[in-house]
């Protein structure tokens, strides 16, 4: 977990996640889609959240006992994906549902070059 125990600043607010072109790829060469783009902003966010939850009140807690909120943002430079997760439980199959919220990717700008 990238937090020290004695560090001031003890809560994961915002996870920012660069999506490397050239680096983040598909078996076979398939090109990445954009539900995997968003996929993956979920399972960061959730990995995230479920260290913090695991930080805070230890490594065997399955409900918890207040929400943990978690914002992810996932750029290539161009394009951004925002999304939020709301972690009420570290169990799969719990009656406390987990919450994401997610926005479509948006486009920072079109095109980026000199014009006279």
């Amino acid at each position: 977990f990238p937090l020290q125990p004695d560090s001031k600043f003890s809560q994961v607010q915002t996870v920012i996640v660069h999506h490397n072109l050239t680096e983040v790829k598909n078996l076979f060469d398939a090109p990445v889609q954009e539900s995997q783009l968003l996929g993956r902003s979920l399972m960061k966010a959730y990995t995230m959240a479920v260290a913090q939850a695991r930080y805070n009140y230890g490594p065997q807690v399955k409900e918890l006992p207040q929400p943990l909120v978690v914002q992810c943002v996932q750029t290539d430079g161009q394009n951004f994906h925002f999304s939020v997760l709301q972690l009420h439980s570290t169990e799969v199959d719990c009656h406390r549902r987990n919450v994401y919220w997610s926005l479509p990717p948006l486009p920072l700008y079109e095109d980026c070059s000199y014009v006279q």
